[in-house]
């Protein structure tokens, strides 16, 4: 069978779940969620498919999980691939709920389907990394730099307000949960948004330049002891650059090509660019 994920990977924290879920005995919770998180990322992969994307790495979260491609996605279609997740599970709540009211007795064995898919679902839809949500808001925003700024700090705070959820908890009936949700959402914001930050900016200078249209050819010239930001900044989609990097008394120190302008986007922007 042909592989379709290059990386298939599990974050620590679903080991850190599914070992919470089999100590508390909800083993039968733990099976559900499982099959809903394949029924979210199957609908997430067919609509990105359909839509002429291969979406290459898997990995697995508590809350579902996070597949990304090799390619840039319009804005269009991230829309359409992001939504599909959510709206399929709470589809299948819906139908759930349903198939209690022709078949009663069902009610015991999908209970737990039924949770799972509607919190997966549901919470999924909220702005905030590493969940669909913020790839939804992003689709639509024109500015994405600084929705990115904006959805970093409500997951801080979201991942603040879950920790405070948990302490509370611990003095009537201690929620788990709240303890997995808040670091789920804090290294989403510390670490998914800030690689997403990366991406935009790439995204804006190299992967989107218009192939159709004129490109200006421009030559720079910057002080090796300025910074990265500076320079980056000056940067623009719609021309292919060379950089002289020169020394205090002008002299060619450093010649950047556009494979050494990318690798500066990874760079820290008070550095000196060399």
């Amino acid at each position: 069978m042909r592989r379709i994920f290059k990386k298939f990977r599990v974050h620590p924290l679903f080991f850190a779940y599914a070992a919470l879920l089999v100590f508390l005995g909800q083993g039968r919770l733990l099976f559900c969620t499982v099959l809903a998180v394949a029924c979210h990322e199957t609908a997430h992969y067919f609509v990105a498919k359909r839509r002429g994307y291969l979406l290459t790495d898997l990995k697995i979260t508590p809350l579902g999980a996070v597949l990304s491609a090799k390619e840039t996605i319009a804005d269009a279609d991230l829309f359409a691939i992001a939504v599909a997740g959510p709206v399929t599970n709470i589809l299948l709540s819906l139908s759930t709920v349903a198939m209690w009211w022709i078949f009663p007795e069902s009610y015991g064995l999908t209970r737990e389907f039924l949770y799972a898919n509607l919190s997966i679902g549901c919470f999924n839809l909220l702005p905030l990394y590493p969940l669909d949500g913020s790839r939804i808001v992003t689709s639509f925003c024109k500015d994405k730099e600084k929705c990115l700024k904006v959805l970093r700090v409500s997951g801080y705070v979201s991942s603040a307000a879950f920790a405070v959820l948990f302490i509370v908890s611990i003095f009537f009936s201690v929620s788990y949960s709240c303890a997995l949700v808040s670091v789920l959402l804090y290294l989403g914001a510390a670490f998914d948004a800030k690689n997403e930050r990366y991406v935009l900016q790439l995204k804006r200078l190299f992967m989107l330049r218009d192939a159709g249209g004129p490109l200006e050819k421009k030559e720079l010239y910057i002080n090796a002891r300025a910074k990265v930001g500076r320079l980056l900044r000056a940067l623009k989609n719609d021309a292919v650059y060379t950089v002289n990097v020169i020394d205090d008394a002008n002299r060619i120190v450093k010649i950047l090509r556009e494979e050494d302008l990318e690798k500066l986007f990874l760079r820290d922007r008070n550095e000196p660019i060399i």
